[in-house]
């Protein structure tokens, strides 16, 4: 910065910034080939300013967006669905 009198300055500053690791717990029903499956899921996160977002890997080559259907602060609750191909 160059102040009136022409003379500058300059300055340095370090910034930490930690985030705990949310905390996800997941559930589903029985899959087989055809039907369709259900996860739903829950998560808390210390970190009450946090946005949460998932994805998930079914197993058979697809991934796939979480819906995060409501969050708040340290909160939030998903679901998801797929229909499986083959057994």
């Amino acid at each position: 910065m160059i102040s009136p009198t022409g003379l500058t300055d300059a300055d340095e500053v370090t910034v930490t910034v930690t985030n705990l690791d949310p905390a996800a717990t997941i559930e589903s029903r029985e899959a087989f080939a055809g039907g369709v499956t259900l996860l739903t899921g829950s998560v808390t996160d210390p970190g009450w300013l946090d946005v949460h977002e998932g994805t998930i890997d079914w197993g058979d080559g697809t991934v796939a967006p979480v819906v995060v259907s409501a969050q708040g602060a340290g909160w939030a609750s998903m679901f998801g669905s797929h229909i499986y191909a083959d057994p």
